[in-house]
């Protein structure tokens, strides 16, 4: 079963709303709100902030903006040990049958101990516990200076830094090859996503750079 349900959000109330009523008895709910860089966006941040305040969900937000990937590791730093959370962003609505569906994938007993269920083909959310986020953790946070320069090192470089302009969806795809963590994909879309605009791109251009992944793949990053 599911302990609980972990939601990162920004300054999208109409999402927000979206969101927590499609999870609604599913678990109790956690939402970490980071706060936008782009000072226009600032309204919908607060928005945000009532939402919360009048449904009584337990929320946090962050003092400063510290972007999707930085405040994906946060909010997972939340979860506590022998819990199974399920992992939401404000645009991920789940289905009405998804309830059942995930309770089905939980019970398998093909699923190993440290392990990432996707309730679609891209972590449009996703499912996982403790053990695998605290090995994951263990694996971005290890000593680089005693790999051998590999894609692995290369890997982890990357989301050591402060300010993140990647993906952490990426970070966590490659991590779990490394740390020998079980992906499952549920065969049919337990989730989907209602995002049209996004505050990450909005943010990112506020700052002046961008990341460019092609077909999937991190390339660069470049200055707008």
């Amino acid at each position: 079963m599911i302990d609980k349900v972990l939601i990162l959000a920004c300054d999208r109330p109409e999402y927000l709303e979206k969101c927590l009523k499609a999870a609604e008895g599913i678990a109790p709910v956690f939402v970490l709100l980071d706060k936008p860089a782009n000072k226009e966006r600032l309204a919908g941040h607060h928005d945000c902030k009532k939402i919360l305040r009048s449904t009584k969900v337990e929320f946090e937000t962050n003092k400063s903006s510290l972007g999707c990937t930085s405040s994906m590791f946060k909010l997972l730093d939340t979860v506590m040990p022998g819990e199974i959370v399920l992992i939401l962003e404000d645009d991920i609505i789940l289905n009405e049958d998804s309830k059942e569906g995930i309770e089905e994938l939980l019970k398998s007993d093909e699923l190993r101990r440290d392990f990432i269920i996707k309730l679609s083909s891209f972590y449009w959310g996703w499912i996982t516990n403790f053990d695998t986020i605290q090995k994951i953790e263990s694996f971005r946070l290890q000593d680089v200076d005693e790999l051998c320069g590999d894609e692995k090192e290369q890997t982890i470089r990357i989301f050591q830094q402060e300010k993140i302009p990647f993906l952490w969806d990426k970070f966590y795809e490659e991590a779990a090859k490394y740390c020998n963590v079980q992906i499952v994909e549920s065969s049919t879309a337990l989730a989907h996503n209602i995002g049209q605009d996004s505050s990450l791109q909005a943010n990112d251009k506020q700052q002046g750079h961008a990341a460019i992944f092609i077909d999937g793949e991190f390339k660069e990053v470049v200055k707008l």
